[in-house]
């Protein structure tokens, strides 16, 4: 091996890279011969290795993390239904960052939090931010399966943000009448497929009429928009409700095309149409709302705003200038996704099996639907705690105090009903903490206390001292 080499003040050292090339490498520590000597003795080992593979190889310095989540995009994001929210995602928060100029070799765990850290203080929500870290994870391993970079993925050693997880929103079954009789002729079929079948929105539209097998009530669910699969990645037949057989037969009969339900113009609805917000439209219409929002039009347009909420659309007047106020309905807090848990919601009303439910919810995994739907129905699990048994009994003698626990005439603990000791230890039902210690007194004042003043003589004391030995 060559040895190293001043030029400028700097010591270099000729070292094999991992490819097998020779280059003159910096030696930018060394100060001495013998240093620079290590130095380049250190760095060709490390290639060796490298080269037998025993050490990743090293990631291209020009490979920043922008170039890095760009590829991504472009290679596994691209044509998704879901591409534009991703694309969104990295022109609002990494574009406008440094960080997408940082070298990838350069990137590290702390500086990725600091990162996430920075957007948290923004005022991002902790699942937004766990968005922002899932695209770094998921586009460093993506590229290290591609052998684009090496190493630990710095995203893993980030701690994700907790995210408040909040009951879902679902409709009663008095509501959903009323809400459908108030969507348009369109939209109708859709949102009760939704509310009557469980599906997600990419399912709804792109059902096809083949899809649809009303002579054995049996739906098929086979894509989501224009993907091949769902997102349970599997083909699977949903039963048909009685009340949803005549939305697919309107449907079926208003669509000209393949599809299920199509746009005005016959073509595929895509994840860009507002049909949640119609959806929410059709609550206030139905009188599905949380309270109603009262505006002074005429205070607004002199740039002092008065509004109140209230629970009714009374008419009421303003206070600064005694215009009519204009009441604006709050809906109830509801999403297209929504109808999803008001299928599973109704479903366990009703006094269908878990089981059930999770087939014809499509998940993997009873205990999903257990753990999200559960504790949403009204008495769902009312009828299940009551079936404890009446300890009426129990409850008294716990709350009630002991009027003489000990008769001083007989020298001995009374049997009666105001002796909480013996009553709780005979009841039925009513296991002691330990064997062996019915009757007792305290642990705490058992032997060594009475135990001293039963030397001292006297009968409570020793008739306490006999009752604790039992």
């Amino acid at each position: 091996m060559a040895e190293p080499f001043q030029r400028d003040g700097k010591w270099y050292g000729r070292v094999k890279n991992a490819a097998g090339l020779w280059r003159n490498v910096l030696l930018g520590e060394a100060r001495t011969k013998a240093q620079a000597r290590e130095l380049q003795d250190a760095l060709a080992l490390r290639s060796r290795r490298q080269r037998d593979g025993l050490e990743p190889m090293p990631t291209d310095r020009a490979f920043t993390v922008g170039a890095l989540l760009r590829w991504w995009l472009n290679t596994y994001v691209a044509g998704k239904t879901w591409a534009g929210r991703e694309e969104d995602r990295f022109r609002l928060y990494f574009e406008s960052t440094d960080l997408v100029r940082l070298p990838l070799v350069a990137l590290t765990a702390g500086r990725l939090e600091l990162f996430l850290q920075h957007w948290s203080q923004k005022g991002l929500a902790p699942a937004s931010v766990n968005k922002l870290r899932a695209m770094v994870r998921t586009a460093f391993n993506r590229a290290r399966r591609a052998d684009l970079v090496h190493g630990q993925n710095p995203a893993s050693d980030t701690k994700p943000r907790k995210v408040p997880k909040r009951a879902p929103a679902f409709l009663e079954p008095h509501e959903v009448p009323r809400l459908l009789a108030e969507l348009s002729g369109e939209d109708r079929p859709v949102v009760a497929t939704a509310l009557y079948a469980g599906l997600r929105k990419g399912e709804l539209f792109g059902l096809q009429k083949r899809d649809v097998d009303l002579k054995r009530r049996l739906l098929t669910v086979r894509r989501s928009y224009d993907n091949d699969t769902t997102k349970g990645g599997r083909e699977e037949a949903v039963p048909v409700a009685a009340a949803l057989a005549p939305y697919l037969e309107a449907a079926l009969d208003a669509s000209k095309g393949t599809l299920l339900f199509p746009r005005a113009d016959g073509k595929m609805r895509t994840e860009a149409d507002k049909l949640g917000k119609r959806l929410r439209s059709a609550l206030s219409r139905a009188g599905l709302v949380e309270g109603y929002l009262h505006l002074c039009r005429r205070c607004k347009r002199n740039g002092t705003p008065h509004e109140e909420k209230h629970s009714d659309c009374e008419r009421r007047h303003c206070p600064k200038c005694n215009m009519l106020l204009w009441a604006k309905a709050l809906p109830k807090r509801f999403r297209l996704h929504d109808t999803r848990h008001t299928t599973a919601t109704l479903l366990l009303a009703a006094g269908v099996d878990l089981y059930a439910v999770a087939r014809i919810l499509r998940h993997s995994d009873p205990k999903i639907t257990f753990e999200t739907y559960a504790h949403l129905v009204p008495g769902y699990l009312h009828a299940q705690i009551d079936r404890l048994p009446k300890l009426e009994t129990f409850a008294a003698l716990v709350l009630q105090a002991p009027s003489e626990p000990l008769d001083p005439a007989r020298g001995q603990l009374q049997e009666g009903p105001d002796s909480r000791v013996v009553q709780l230890a005979r009841l039925r039902g009513v296991e002691p903490l330990a064997r062996g210690f019915e009757g007792r007194c305290s642990v705490q004042l058992s032997y060594r206390r009475v135990g001293r003043a039963y030397r001292r003589g006297g009968s409570v004391a020793r008739t306490f001292w006999k009752a604790a030995r039992r």
